[in-house]
């Protein structure tokens, strides 16, 4: 399991470690302040326009719901989850976009422990309770301005289940890498398929899914099927192999260890272990059959698996949108 200063963050610490809890308490005080699944810059500053992109080329009546300046506001929002930054005139008991809820509740999510689980008694794992503030939040407000707003906020988490580390799920922060952010999607091959329609038959005729936690199980549903996926060019190794499930009654997994591969970085280094990350090159050795390897010799070899990662995040963003846009029509 995953450890930290040779710590389990799936563990329950025992009384005589608990100087050492308390240290490690302000590390991860600070560490999710940093984390970032895709960094805004990357991923969550260009999804959701591109979603709306999506909708308008492909003639959806949902995208007429939304001006650009509603994309605009939910982009700002779903990209300031992990900063803090985002705010709203509509105040709830609980401020899901403090950096101190960002502090203590971690953007995780294990499908097989939904209700999250506790770490040291204080930081939940799972950033279930702020979806649910966000949810209240979204459900309460009276101005558009601060619907769109919390509806920003559950996007964020929605597009974070396009990261296949954000599901398992594996713990990861500032200094402790996960090998998808690591990667510039193919913007241009990707609005090219936007531009010629090849994506409109997942939104078209599809089921529509009336609330938002819908979109979040659909697209972690299509981010596992994906890890089930055979490697191009090594068949006999799928992409999930990159990543070992929990084990037990754990909530985070591990990275995939590879015997011969580099520490991933200081902090890296201290968990003691040696991984094989998405976008390390060498010879990869599956972990379930030794016999079973792939000789990766170049980044390049991961990148239409990002992408495809990412243009799931892009449809599921648009089935927000329309599952959404009757609270946002002009009449």
């Amino acid at each position: 399991m995953t450890e930290l200063c040779n710590w389990s963050l799936n563990s329950v610490p025992s009384s005589e470690r608990i100087i050492r809890v308390l240290g490690q308490a302000v590390i991860l005080l600070i560490i999710p302040l940093h984390a970032l699944s895709y960094t805004p810059e990357v991923g969550h500053k260009h999804i959701m326009p591109l979603s709306h992109m999506l909708l308008k080329e492909c003639g959806h009546p949902a995208a007429g719901a939304y001006e650009d300046a509603d994309i605009e506001l939910i982009t700002k929002t779903s990209a300031q989850m992990d900063t803090g930054q985002a705010s709203t005139t509509f105040e709830t008991e609980h401020n899901p976009f403090s950096l101190w809820a960002r502090a203590k509740n971690w953007h995780f999510y294990n499908p097989k422990i939904p209700e999250g689980q506790k770490y040291l008694g204080y930081f939940q794992k799972s950033y279930i309770k702020v979806w649910e503030w966000l949810k209240y939040g979204y459900s309460n407000a009276p101005l558009k301005e601060d619907r769109l707003t919390y509806l920003g906020g559950m996007a964020h988490f929605i597009e974070d289940m396009a990261n296949p580390a954000h599901i398992i799920p594996i713990f990861h922060a500032v200094g402790i890498k996960d090998g998808i952010d690591d990667f510039k999607p193919a913007y241009k091959a990707i609005i090219d398929r936007i531009n010629d329609h090849s994506l409109c038959n997942f939104i078209a005729g599809q089921s529509v899914l009336p609330e938002p936690i819908d979109v979040r199980n659909w697209l972690v549903t299509q981010t596992m099927s994906e890890l089930d996926n055979s490697i191009q060019g090594c068949p006999d190794i799928k992409w999930g192999e990159f990543f070992d499930d929990p084990e037990g009654n754990d909530f985070f997994g591990k990275f995939h260890i590879n015997s011969d591969n580099k520490s991933a970085g200081f902090i890296g280094s201290l968990f003691k272990s040696k991984t094989f990350y998405i976008g390390d090159t060498g010879l990869f050795v599956s972990s379930i059959d030794s016999s079973r390897t792939c000789q990766i010799d170049d980044s390049d070899f991961y990148q239409g698996f990002i992408d495809q990662l990412f243009e799931n995040a892009i449809i599921a963003d648009a089935k927000l949108l329309i599952g959404q846009s009757d609270n946002f029509k002009v009449y």
